[in-house]
């Protein structure tokens, strides 16, 4: 019995030292993967930063708030310095950067710097949306009702 949970007290120390949670915020530290996070199938934002960007600074409250309200989306947050090869497979000249994928890891759309405005969105356009039901079940509904014609734009 004693084996059984110090194996799960080492399972999650070694969860905790490869990511660093904060609210909704995902750190991804060094040696963790990157693929693993894709796999979950939840539309991501990834907020490229370093260590010394005063501007990656001042987002991060935002980037919080932003994770708090939106808690169906992952946000990672990745160090350029630490994870080059992500750096370089997405682009990334300046910091912060922020990459939008959706539910498939496709790339959506991308903010550079702090726009909080452009970020909302982006994250509208990564969000998962119920499927538009059959014409029958939203032909007789109104304009505020989110299904019909009207509000399905």
């Amino acid at each position: 019995m004693k084996s059984n949970s110090l194996r799960s007290y080492a399972a999650i120390a070694v969860a905790c030292f490869s990511l660093s949670i904060n609210a909704q915020v995902i750190e991804l530290k060094k040696g963790t993967h990157f693929d693993d996070l894709l796999t979950e199938g939840k539309p991501m934002v990834l907020d490229f930063y370093a260590n010394w960007c005063g501007v990656c600074k001042r987002v991060k409250p935002d980037v919080e708030r932003l994770a708090s309200i939106h808690t169906d989306i992952n946000f990672i947050l990745i160090n350029g310095d630490i994870h080059g090869g992500l750096k370089s497979k997405y682009g990334i000249r300046a910091y912060p950067s922020f990459v939008f994928l959706d539910s498939t890891g496709k790339e959506v759309d991308r903010v550079i710097g702090r726009n909080v405005e452009a970020m909302k969105k982006s994250i509208q356009k990564i969000k998962v949306r119920k499927p538009k039901p059959p014409i029958e079940e939203w032909i007789s509904f109104c304009k505020n009702c989110a299904y019909c014609e009207f509000c399905w734009s």
